[in-house]
């Protein structure tokens, strides 16, 4: 039997703009032909689609619903079978050409994560500060990749394995009164550096910016948009926080 496929997306606020033509892009391009569950935390629950499974969140403000979602995904893996693929996409991508299973996760890989397109090879911004649980020993840790977290999964036990641990971490660094530099990306990062073998790597044109010089023939575009009213700026590396509680999801049905 063909494994099946969650995929999971976060949109919530001025982010809900993206949705509809990102839901869009899913259905045609990615994964066709498998058997594919979505699985969508928002906070505008009239608009959730009958063929999505819906969770409801609160809109948070900048950077607390990126930094929480592995709190949020680790509501919608459990009781997967544990061959299933989960892939995780943010709201704000398009999904250009038609991307299949063996693409993402080829015979030998557990997890598949996408090479920032910013960085060059060990010039990513890992967090520096010991105190985080995102920490990376830049003298010690093979840092030849820097992977994006607008675009990653593997395979479901596993999976909800490392989304339950970057979830703990998130919370042991608010227990502390930190958040990582690239928050929820810096904690990702550390801990596909801890697997790295069993990451397949995939180049940046898989989560491409839109509008810049295309070094790259895209294949998933992350759609072009105001930092203003889309922050996705960086903290001072592990900056003092007062963060709200974590919010538990509802699930709709």
């Amino acid at each position: 039997m063909t494994p099946g496929v969650s995929i999971v997306l976060i949109s919530t606020g001025p982010w809900r703009v993206f949705l509809e033509p990102a839901l869009a892009s899913i259905r045609r391009n990615l994964l066709p032909g498998r058997n594919r569950r979505i699985v969508l935390f928002t906070d505008d629950v009239t608009n959730v689609d009958p063929d999505v499974v819906g969770f409801q969140i609160p809109h948070l403000d900048w950077p607390y619903n990126t930094l929480f979602r592995y709190h949020y995904i680790r509501a919608a893996l459990d009781g997967l079978p544990p061959e299933d693929l989960v892939v995780y996409i943010d709201a704000d991508m398009m999904v250009a050409t038609e991307v299949g299973a063996a693409e993402l996760l080829p015979a030998g890989k557990t997890y598949f994560g996408v090479q920032h397109p910013h960085f060059g090879w060990s010039e990513g911004p890992f967090e520096a500060n010991p105190g985080s649980a995102a920490w990376v020993d830049r003298a010690h840790a093979d840092i030849t990749e820097y992977w994006q977290a607008c675009f990653w999964g593997g395979r479901a036990r596993e999976t909800t394995t490392m989304v339950r641990r970057l979830a703990d971490g998130v919370a042991q660094d608010v227990d502390n009164g930190l958040v990582a530099v690239w928050h929820d990306e810096s904690h990702l990062n550390r801990y596909f550096i801890e697997h790295k073998d069993d990451v397949h790597t995939l180049p940046p044109s898989f989560a491409f910016p839109e509008g810049e010089e295309r070094k790259y023939s895209p294949r998933i575009l992350h759609v072009s948009k105001s930092e203003d009213e889309f922050p996705l700026r960086p903290g001072p590396s592990s900056f003092w926080i007062d963060a709200p509680p974590v919010p538990s999801p509802i699930t709709l049905r």
